[in-house]
């Protein structure tokens, strides 16, 4: 059985922080040295309780809060953008939001350009996959759904 759009957004968001997490925590350890995970942790408007780069909502929070400092010079602007799609996909999710086709498939798409930005191969082409077989699915769903109406018209011409 094919999965919800919620679980391919769930699935798509390990992806992304487990891509992500590595380079991240490689970065913040070159600018704030030993102590980075408080640091960062302090410069959030919330901080956690317990901030861990294994919790994307953490990860994401960290990336928009230290973009100028850490990621700002190395990244296009757009790549900025694509976090913060990113994290309001993961804000949706978190609050039980549903996600039409159209939505599961820009936050699929934009997570899979963020990790090519960061030079992420492998979650980008897992994401890719789960963005195909949506694709895949919205369209089989199209075709079924013209094959029903061309079967429901009456037939025209003469009894």
């Amino acid at each position: 059985m094919a999965m919800t759009n919620n679980e391919v957004i769930s699935k798509a968001l390990d992806l992304l922080r487990d891509g992500l997490a590595p380079k991240c925590e490689e970065t913040w350890k070159g600018v704030y040295g030993g102590g980075w995970l408080k640091s960062i942790n302090r410069l959030l408007h919330t901080p956690e309780r317990e901030p861990s780069t294994a919790d994307v909502s953490f990860l994401l929070k960290a990336m928009k809060v230290t973009w100028n400092d850490v990621f700002g010079g190395d990244f296009h602007p757009s790549v900025r953008s694509l976090v913060f799609e990113a994290a309001e996909a993961r804000n949706r999710w978190a609050h039980q939001n549903q996600f039409s086709s159209d939505d599961t498939n820009r936050a699929l798409d934009s997570m899979e350009r963020l990790l090519d930005a960061f030079g992420n191969v492998e979650q980008q082409q897992e994401i890719r996959t789960l963005r195909r077989d949506l694709m895949r699915r919205v369209y089989d769903q199209e075709v079924r759904n013209e094959r029903r109406k061309a079967s429901a018209k009456p037939t025209e011409g003469e009894p």
